[in-house]
């Protein structure tokens, strides 16, 4: 998949498919929306998450809750390719996303 939605030969972990360009249409973010909202798709690799859980020495749940924030927040606008600073940002809501869940 991650070769042909983003021309890219090799495994990743997490993809994110947006309904909305949310740069495009920041409105979408001040205004009251019902309730629940679709924001797009996260797709997961299993196989990528287990390996990292495995290498971070954590719990396959774990890795696959820290992917599903980190897709939700790329689904909500962030990219941490954009630039250093916006990864900083990223990584930091992140892991107090994470760390707010007291994953056990």
């Amino acid at each position: 998949m991650n070769k042909q939605f983003r021309g890219l030969e090799k495994t990743t972990d997490v993809l994110s498919f947006p309904m909305y360009d949310l740069n495009k249409r920041r409105d979408l973010l001040c205004t009251p929306i019902p309730m629940p909202v679709l924001l797009g798709d996260i797709i997961i690799s299993a196989p990528q998450a287990s390996r990292q859980a495995i290498e971070r020495g954590i719990e396959v749940e774990e890795e696959i809750l820290r992917l599903v924030i980190h897709g939700l927040l790329h689904l909500l606008g962030y990219d941490h390719e954009k630039d250093h600073k916006e990864a900083a940002r990223m990584k930091r809501l992140e892991n107090k996303l994470v760390a707010s869940l007291q994953f056990e």
